[in-house]
């Protein structure tokens, strides 16, 4: 297992192990906010955005409904003529269910803003329901939730998932969450996953269920209990894992539409909490990447003069997709070494390769001194990225997926 030190040296590493103790000072003190993205629930089966679109266009493809041949577009035309030239309909639905497994082999949706891709769903949504006598916008969110609820759901069983997140960041956290509650502390979370995965972790810790007060879009309830764990989903929820806590939301936040509803709207309570949680706790994100276009709204908004220096956030950032981009080409000849083989053999053999033989081949690169350009952008982009953050008051704490646990568990201990 790679970690941090290896890869980017001791100084960077040193640097991250202060704000490591910094944090710790601040969770010590319960002033903080912690805020969850779709990295957290990786672990556990659940897909992140970009998959989860995948799966929702491959499900789309099967749902057109039927016209009248006149009131036909001239793209349903087009599908219908290839439809009736299809000759082995088998490896069809084959590549569907690839695709709905995740498989972005075709990469159909590549290069397509999430929020953009998210619309032309939910707009296909609407098109396949209007001639429907009881259509309504609330029934085009129930038949859209139901198409993100079935591709977020985890392909294993809840006492297999519970198992692989205890000691998974999300396992780890509820853990501490209950503990503190017992203590009659208050916790406060920002969810911006659409999965119910962190109730579900409680709800297996044996939190009870007058301890935890949940807040979707749409919800009328008003959490004002001084004690327990106050989860907010400001994007909603879908019941992936149902919970005695369950609560669904009655819309997402996912297509563009949505997100303009929450500019233009500055006062909904899904913006007053993230803006209240930046500016009167420290946040710590974890499995975000920051690049929520409501959160950055918001972000930019914020007041930055000198007395909101004291208050610091902290934005845990993996690196190793950026560290596998930069030396795929070098790793895969590595790999490969010098035998002779097709693209297909190429590409089984790299598949069949385990981690322990990746994380050695990438090591024996980070040492070779013909990578030091390589390094030398990685190191850059760490200090523009670092720069970019302090400009609002939040400090990026770099890490890679099998560290950030350690991580947590270094901040949570007693």
């Amino acid at each position: 297992m790679l970690k941090i030190k290896q890869i980017l040296g001791e100084e960077i590493a040193g640097i991250n192990d202060e704000h490591l103790m910094k944090l710790k000072e601040r969770v010590e003190n319960d002033h903080v906010t912690w805020v969850i993205g779709a990295g957290v629930s990786k672990s556990a089966g659940v897909p992140l955005w970009s998959e989860c679109l995948l799966k929702m266009w491959a499900q789309i493809l099967l749902l057109e409904k039927e016209k009248k041949e006149d009131t036909k577009s001239e793209f349903q035309k087009a599908l219908d003529k290839l439809k009736t030239s299809m000759a082995e309909p088998e490896e069809f639905l084959e590549k569907v269910n690839r695709t709905m497994k995740g498989d972005n082999s075709i990469g159909i949706l590549s290069g397509v803003n999430t929020l953009e891709a998210a619309e032309y769903i939910q707009n296909f949504m609407t098109e396949i329901l209007m001639d429907n006598s009881y259509y309504s916008d609330k029934l085009r969110d129930m038949e859209y939730a139901d198409l993100v609820r079935n591709a977020l759901k985890p392909d294993k069983k809840p006492d297999e998932i519970f198992l692989k997140l205890k000691n998974e960041i999300i396992g780890l956290l509820a853990k501490y969450f209950v503990q503190k509650i017992y203590d009659n502390k208050k916790i406060e979370v920002i969810s911006y996953n659409f999965d119910d995965l962190l109730e579900f972790a409680l709800e297996k810790e044996g939190l009870n269920k007058s301890d935890c007060h949940i807040k979707n879009p749409g919800t009328k309830n008003i959490i004002e209990c001084e004690t327990g764990i106050h989860i907010y989903h400001p994007h909603g929820t879908v019941s992936v894992l149902p919970t005695k806590f369950s609560k669904e939301s009655e819309g997402l936040v996912l297509a563009e539409d949505s997100y303009e509803r929450l500019e233009r709207k500055a006062y909904l309570w899904e913006n007053s909490i993230q803006a209240k949680a930046l500016q009167s706790t420290s946040c710590i994100f974890l499995g975000f990447s920051g690049e929520d276009y409501n959160f950055r709204r918001i972000i930019k908004n914020m007041e930055r003069g000198k007395e909101r220096q004291q208050i610091k956030h902290y934005l845990f950032m993996s690196i190793e997709s950026l560290v596998k981009r930069m030396f795929k080409n070098e790793i895969d000849r590595e790999l490969l070494g010098n035998k002779a083989r097709t693209e297909e053999e190429r590409k089984k053999y790299l598949e069949s390769i385990g981690k322990v033989e990746y994380d050695k081949a990438l090591e024996k690169l980070l040492n070779d001194s013909r990578m030091i350009y390589e390094k030398m952008l990685i190191i850059k982009k760490l200090e523009a990225q670092k720069m970019y953050w302090n400009s609002y008051n939040i400090i990026p704490i770099w890490t890679t997926r099998n560290e950030l646990p350690q991580m947590v568990k270094k901040i949570v201990s007693g």
